[in-house]
């Protein structure tokens, strides 16, 4: 039979270690419940890894830059880009901006840049399986005529 003292002992540390744990799971929900973070993008055409990008948040709403490119992209600048983009490294440049929470796993009213054309859509974000998974569509007019993409996370 086990002493009270020694129970109520128990009892505070299995109550510990349960705070620690839910404290814990809040953390880790929390990583993979938003965008922020390095995703790993591929070539459309091949299906290769082409870059990552590193999602972050700017006054209240979400903005993603180039944090990697290809090594033979390294040096790449956007020839094709307007205004102060125009001739400007790719590596390092933001291509998403202003995407605002839709809902918990959605957000949308962004505009994103393809640096190899220059030219800028309204685009939309969705996370897939468990925040693993970033769907990414870009479109002009119309959401059904775009593009989607999906991209892994990294961190």
């Amino acid at each position: 039979m086990i002493s009270s003292k020694k129970l109520n002992s128990l009892m505070t540390s299995l109550f510990c270690v349960c705070l620690l744990l839910v404290g814990m799971g809040g953390t880790l929900l929390a990583e993979s419940d938003s965008p922020i973070g390095l995703w790993q993008t591929y070539d459309e055409d091949t299906g290769e890894p082409n870059g990552q990008i590193l999602i972050y948040e700017k006054d209240g709403k979400l903005q993603g830059k180039i944090h990697q490119t290809r090594p033979e992209d390294a040096d790449r600048v956007c020839c094709k880009c307007k205004g102060e983009r125009r001739n400007q490294p790719v590596l390092g440049m933001v291509i998403l901006w202003d995407f605002a929470p839709k809902d918990d796993d959605e957000w949308e009213g962004g505009q994103m840049l393809a640096p190899k054309t220059g030219k800028i859509f309204k685009g939309t974000m969705k996370l897939e399986e468990g925040g693993e998974k970033l769907r990414v569509r870009g479109y002009a007019g119309a959401k059904m005529f775009g593009r989607t993409e999906i991209w892994d996370r990294i961190e």
